[in-house]
């Protein structure tokens, strides 16, 4: 049965050379011999029909059949051949793969290994860091607690040298005091004693220096040795104590008078100011009623000056309304008599001075105070500038208002008077004339007799209606 699968299998691929179709040797390279299982079962069922058939006609078997058989075998083997080799190229790829594989485990397994290896080495090298931290972590800490003892230690010395410079300075005071209250014959008969000891020791020979050279360092101590203190009892500075507060009892009496004069002489200065402050609000006064009376008489004559139809009647009002100068004199005059008396302080009365003079003590009055002014203290001068400057505006801004406050009522008073008085119709050409009422002749008569200058002040007023301008 296997011969005969063989020489189907071997027929087929022979017929399918000859017939020159696409399932040849290159076919089954190309498929891995799937086409030649295909072929070669196609083939098997022929051959199994052909041998049934040659079973049923042996006889016909011709050399046509025997070459066709070989040929197929030949075919046959040529495939299992060509599957061999097939086979062969499959088994050296598999094993080139198995062989890469076998590498690529090798290589893998050594990096593991070098990986592991550096794990370790790295673990070693985090504890080693790990360890020279924690020394460098410990010597910080030493380092800081032996920066905070230290700092503890020079805190602790800076307050002993502050308490020691603090006792050294009191004993220089005490000793600067001392040597204040120490007499003067003693420091000079001291520095004569030094005088006369310079002397001998300049006065020695070359040879006692050489033998006293080992101590020149003495001889300078003792040279620049400081005086010695003169009170060496307390009793000494007791009596000088009682000296010197008989002294200063002289002086405090005589600081006494010279304050008590000072006192003296701020209290008139201070009261003198006043004065002045006081003379000056008055002025101030003055003048601010002054420009009141000036305001009011404005808006008086604003508010009753009227037009006069007339030259004559305007030079009348004219005359009327102006003072004369004797009239202005006179008021002049007054006004400088109020600021002498609020200026000058005197006993004389102002009435029986002149004007010129009292303008004059005016003057040199202002100028006392100018000089006082130069010889006060700037701050406080200033102070008053200050306080009077606003003072000035204070009044200022209320008399404005008060300005403002006059107008705006003299406005309200015209609207008033305005809105009050009746509206006046404007004529259309001639007012209208009704006719009279004729009456008995008597009467009339009576009537024209004692009525003629009423009909002539009608026809003047007809007349001046008439004149007027609309």
């Amino acid at each position: 049965m296997t011969t005969i699968q063989t020489t189907a299998v071997t027929v087929n691929d022979r017929t399918d050379v000859d017939g020159g179709c696409s399932s040849g040797p290159y076919a089954r390279k190309n498929d891995n011999g799937n086409i030649v299982g295909k072929r070669a079962l196609s083939a098997f069922s022929r051959s199994s029909s052909s041998c049934s058939a040659h079973h049923h006609h042996p006889r016909e078997e011709s050399a046509r059949d025997i070459v066709r058989r070989k040929r197929e075998t030949f075919l046959a083997q040529m495939a299992v051949d060509v599957r061999k080799e097939e086979i062969d190229k499959l088994e050296k790829r598999a094993a080139q793969r198995e062989e890469a594989l076998r590498n690529a485990e090798r290589m893998l397994e050594e990096d593991k290994k070098r990986f592991d290896l550096f794990l370790k080495e790295n673990d070693e090298r985090v504890r080693e860091a790990t360890k020279r931290a924690e020394k460098e972590a410990k010597k910080k800490r030493e380092k800081a607690n032996e920066v905070k003892r230290l700092n503890g230690e020079i805190a602790t010395a800076r307050l002993d040298l502050g308490r020691r410079e603090d006792k050294l300075e009191e004993c220089e005071e005490y000793l600067r005091f001392l040597d204040g209250l120490t007499p003067k014959e003693w420091l000079a008969e001291f520095r004569e004693v030094a005088d006369d000891g310079e002397i001998g020791l300049e006065s020695e020979d070359g040879a006692a220096e050489e033998k006293n050279e080992g101590g020149g360092d003495e001889d300078e101590l003792e040279k620049n040795k400081p005086v010695p203190m003169y009170f060496t009892h307390p009793k000494q500075l007791l009596d000088v104590f009682a000296k010197l507060e008989e002294e200063n009892l002289t002086l405090i009496s005589e600081a006494q008078d010279i304050e008590d004069q000072l006192e003296r002489d701020t209290e008139k200065r201070a009261k003198e100011l006043s004065q002045m402050e006081i003379e000056s609000r008055g002025n101030q006064m003055e003048i601010t009623r002054l420009r009141e009376a000036i305001v009011e008489e404005m808006q008086k004559k604003k508010a009753y000056g009227l037009e006069s139809s007339s030259a004559s009647s305007a030079s009348a009002s004219t005359s009327l309304s102006s003072p004369s100068p004797e009239q202005e004199l006179a008021k002049l005059t007054e006004k400088v008599r109020e600021v002498y008396e609020s200026v000058v302080i005197t006993e004389t009365k102002a009435s029986s001075i002149e004007a010129v003079d009292m303008l004059r003590e005016i003057e040199e009055t202002l100028e006392r105070y100018f000089v006082e002014i130069e010889k006060m203290p700037k701050d406080v001068v200033a102070e008053r500038e200050r306080k009077i400057e606003k003072e000035r505006r204070h009044r200022n801004r209320e008399l404005k208002m008060q300005q403002q406050k006059a107008e705006q009522e003299l406005r309200l008073k015209k609207t008033l008077e305005r809105a009050a008085s009746p509206a006046r119709k404007k004529p259309n050409g001639k007012p209208v004339m009704f006719r009279s009422r004729l009456r008995e002749e008597k009467k009339e008569m009576q009537q024209n007799s004692n009525h003629i200058p009423k009909e002539r002040e009608a026809e003047i007023e007809l007349k001046a209606f008439l004149n007027r301008e609309f």
